[in-house]
């Protein structure tokens, strides 16, 4: 694949959806009049039923890493695998503490007592793929600045993955779930920006 500009604007593009994720979505969700429900700040995923906005960007930036030919068939793999995550992120809802288990949600209408756990594999699939995009795919330029970048974002993800996991299950504190889902994407589109070469004029 050559570098062209119209790959180069699709990094970025990428880059700068996974960054404004978290802002575009508590935004969508504190100006809807949902905002009524519990809870609705306490993470993105849960952002999708007080506003469209996690829907509409998380939806453009699976199609986009669907669509993204890399350079070889394994960051293919890597990178559609990862968008197909996205995706299933956004049609299969997670749960929530003001509706019944047995609520049918999401693209196929099924009980959210189904979605909630395709929705957390998604999830944690999704994070896992972009870990290793960034530290084994990303990081093989000749620029060992942006290499350096491409690993501390992905090792970012990786650990904050797993405190994540440690939270939900032993933890359960609900109201940092938001706190790292926003530093994994951050480190997620920085990473796709510096890969765009956007911040160059920086790092020279």
């Amino acid at each position: 694949m050559i570098a062209d500009k119209s790959y180069l604007k699709i990094r970025n593009f990428i880059g700068i959806l996974g960054c404004l994720l978290p802002v575009l979505c508590l935004s969508g969700a504190y100006l809807s009049p949902n905002t009524v429900y519990p809870d609705w700040w306490t993470s993105i995923s849960i952002t999708y039923y007080s506003s469209p906005v996690l829907i509409a960007v998380l939806s453009s930036v699976g199609f986009l890493l669907v669509s993204y030919r890399g350079y070889n068939i394994w960051d293919t793999l890597v990178n559609t695998t990862a968008g197909i995550c996205a995706l299933s992120v956004v049609a299969f809802p997670t749960e929530a503490s003001w509706l019944d288990k047995s609520t049918e949600v999401g693209l196929f209408w099924l009980p959210i007592s189904i979605t909630m756990w395709v929705h957390y594999v998604a999830a944690s699939l999704l994070f896992l793929l972009l870990a290793i995009n960034s530290i084994w795919l990303f990081s093989k330029s000749k620029d060992d600045t942006k290499n350096t970048i491409y690993k501390v974002c992905g090792y970012i993800i990786l650990v904050f993955l797993i405190i994540f996991a440690i939270n939900a299950i032993i933890i359960k504190n609900d109201g940092m779930v938001i706190v790292y889902e926003t530093i994994m994407l951050m480190a997620f589109g920085l990473s796709w920006i510096v890969k765009g070469h956007m911040l160059d004029n920086w790092l020279k």
